[in-house]
């Protein structure tokens, strides 16, 4: 049996990040990532690389999930909202914001619908502040 062979330390690939994860590369963390590669290419995915199956399995769909706990399972699943839809995190804002981007975190929010729930924090931007209106002498 021949199984094509990649290495998580190809040049091609090995500096690009791994996941969502902001310093873990292919290089240093990619083991489990090229294996699966190289299962993948041996029962017909022949397009992929390490590096284009990191992007198949980072890309989110189009909607963020809301979840009535803090765990993904389908038991958990109240809806889908757009991504980048507004949502109004819940309790202290201060506890929030150092949730938002951040991995294994969960946000406690509202949609715009008046829907409560969970949604993943590693998934989510914060908005930024809509900038003052600036007057101008005239204005006044």
């Amino acid at each position: 049996m021949t199984i094509k062979q990649f290495s998580q330390n190809d040049p091609q690939w090995k500096a690009n990040l791994l996941g969502f994860d902001k310093t873990s590369t292919i290089g240093g963390y990619g083991c489990l990532l090229t294996s699966l590669t190289m299962c993948a290419t041996h029962y017909g995915a022949n397009d992929l690389t390490p590096a284009t199956l990191n992007d198949k399995m980072r890309a989110v769909e189009e909607r963020l999930a809301l979840r009535s706990k803090s765990f993904i399972a389908a038991s958990t699943l109240i809806c889908r909202v757009p991504k980048g839809a507004e949502l109004i995190a819940l309790g202290k804002p201060n506890i929030a914001a150092k949730k938002v981007g951040k991995m294994s975190k969960w946000l406690h929010v509202r949609d715009v619908n008046g829907n409560k729930g969970y949604v993943a924090a590693w998934l989510v931007k914060e908005r930024p502040e809509d900038p003052a209106p600036q007057l101008s002498p005239e204005d006044c």
